[in-house]
């Protein structure tokens, strides 16, 4: 399996796992608004993560270009 599968797998089953929360709470519509919240903040983590993008500061950027 690849390592997009793996990370398109991991969103779906937040997702799901957000709806299943929100029928806990009798409420699908929150815990789907939520699912996709987190399933949304992992995967830009991962993207930051993979370039290893640790903060605002870019070396190679002096600040004079446009």
């Amino acid at each position: 399996m690849s390592a997009r599968t793996v990370s398109v797998l991991i969103f779906v089953a937040v997702v799901c796992g957000g709806i299943l929360f929100g029928a806990i709470l009798q409420n699908i519509l929150l815990g789907l608004v939520l699912g996709l919240l987190l399933a949304t903040g992992y995967a830009l983590a991962r993207a930051s993560w993979k370039r290893r993008d640790t903060g605002i500061y870019d070396e190679e950027d002096n600040g004079a270009e446009i």
